[in-house]
């Protein structure tokens, strides 16, 4: 954990697991609420925050990959691995709207 403290990284670990229990709080009233009411918006808004769970979890694998110590095939680290996290949520937000908009336009026509 070069340049990180301690507490940083356990602060990090914490907000990181609220936002997940959040998110699937969420999730699931969402849901519910969306079959109850036939709702296809508050069924797409669920789709969304499973979207922010997914996005969560890997935020806190390369919170847990960054943190690992240097070794022989990285000396400085493993900080780089952000950069490809922050690659993979982007392709999979972008997934995620280009599917509800498919929905939402099929339900329209």
């Amino acid at each position: 954990m070069a340049g990180r403290c301690k507490q940083c990284y356990w602060c990090a670990e914490q907000v990181g697991m609220i936002n997940i229990w959040g998110n699937i709080g969420l999730f699931v009233s969402k849901l519910v609420g969306g079959v109850a009411g036939r709702s296809q918006a508050l069924l797409a808004d669920s789709i969304h925050s499973v979207s922010d769970i997914v996005v969560a979890a890997l935020v806190l694998v390369g919170l847990k990959i960054t943190g690992a110590p240097p070794d022989e095939d990285h000396r400085w680290g493993h900080g780089q691995i952000e950069y490809i996290v922050a690659a993979i949520i982007g392709i999979l937000l972008l997934l995620c709207s280009v599917s509800i908009t498919v929905t939402a336009v099929y339900s329209i026509v």
